[in-house]
């Protein structure tokens, strides 16, 4: 991703002569030469005055290859995309810190009502100055083709389920694309806006990326979205790196609840040793846990992800039994100042 806004006057011999990855920056010229230009548009529209505001162009410098290939898997070459060349997804207008923040306001109220940009936040900075947000929407796409500079492809849909269907289709498919970017506008007062990455096959998936996956698919099955739970889940389950590491995930808690139901809770021996300190005591109790998760477990036959279990053993039995004692200290804390309330 390249951001950038013209702090001092560069010509196209500066950015040809300057390299990043795979390519030269002479690909950024045409865009941040037209860049003023677009500036302009925006303030007229916002009625900010000249010398208050500084437009940041957002986007995408590509550069040969992928981000984990040498060759165009892709097929970017073929759907439009060069290598050198910048394609905006957003622009963001740099306030002056003496720029009062009602002014602020009415700029963004005008974008929105006046000017038909839909995507539109602020980010308040009282110490450096306020910031207007416009993530790529199909007026933004439009100013930026009016001003010819090269932006993405955009596409809007009502509803979640609807989204996450459609491109499940292709991110389920490998070298078919490698993800979407989905802005968000929602929160109580409607003003907020994220940008939500979403890839497929390429996905590269550690721990903390599977619980969020699982988590999102739980939440929106909950609120009543299973169409939507079931095409996030099935772009998950098409990468080899989520299958092998739920797997993991599914084998530990397994190995862990067993061999918890052989051994005193931690939060006895808690009530037990009330001295001991916390941490001392669930390194003690984690030690028993995780070396008997090694011991009983069924070897699944695969060396490699038996010796990656055994790996992840300490580390699971640690934090679940944390865990563990810090619910368990948390209950007996409201517990406590319920009865001294009665």
């Amino acid at each position: 991703m390249a951001n950038f806004l013209n702090f001092r006057p560069l010509t196209v011999k500066d950015l040809a002569s300057t390299r990043f990855v795979s390519v030269t920056l002479e690909g950024l010229w045409d865009s941040l030469r037209r860049l003023r230009e677009l500036e302009k548009d925006l303030l007229r529209m916002t009625g900010l005055s000249e010398g208050s505001v500084v437009a940041v162009l957002f986007g995408e410098l590509v550069v040969e290859g992928t981000a984990t290939s040498k060759e165009d898997k892709f097929d970017y070459k073929r759907r439009g995309f060069q290598a050198g060349a910048f394609y905006a997804f957003g622009l963001s207008l740099c306030l002056d810190k003496d720029v009062e923040f009602a002014q602020v306001e009415a700029a963004k109220w005008k974008l929105e009502d006046e000017g038909g940009f839909e995507l539109v936040s602020l980010a308040k900075n009282d110490s450096e100055g306020n910031r207007i947000n416009l993530r790529l929407d199909q007026r933004l796409a439009n100013l930026f083709f009016q001003h010819g500079i090269p932006t993405l492809q955009t596409k809007r849909y009502e509803t979640l389920e609807e989204l996450l269907s459609d491109y499940s289709r292709h991110l389920s498919k490998k070298d078919s694309v490698e993800g979407v970017v989905i802005n968000v506008k929602g929160g109580r007062d409607g003003g907020q806006l994220r940008a939500l990455k979403w890839k497929g096959f390429e996905e590269s998936y550690n721990g903390q990326r599977i619980k969020e996956v699982q988590k999102a698919v739980k939440v929106l099955r909950e609120v009543g979205f299973a169409g939507a739970a079931s095409a996030l889940l099935s772009v998950a389950e098409c990468c080899p790196r989520y299958n092998i590491l739920a797997g993991l995930s599914r084998r530990l808690e397994e190995a862990y609840l067993s061999a918890r139901s052989k051994f005193p809770l931690v939060t006895d021996d808690a009530e037990a040793e009330r001295d001991k300190k916390d941490m001392r005591l669930i390194k003690s109790y984690a030690g028993k846990i995780s070396a008997e998760m090694v011991e009983a477990d069924g070897k699944e036959g695969d060396e490699e992800q038996d010796e990656r279990f055994a790996k992840e053993c300490p580390a699971f039995a640690l934090l679940a039994a944390r865990r563990e004692l810090m619910e368990w200290r948390k209950e007996r804390k409201r517990k406590l100042e319920e009865e001294e309330c009665n």
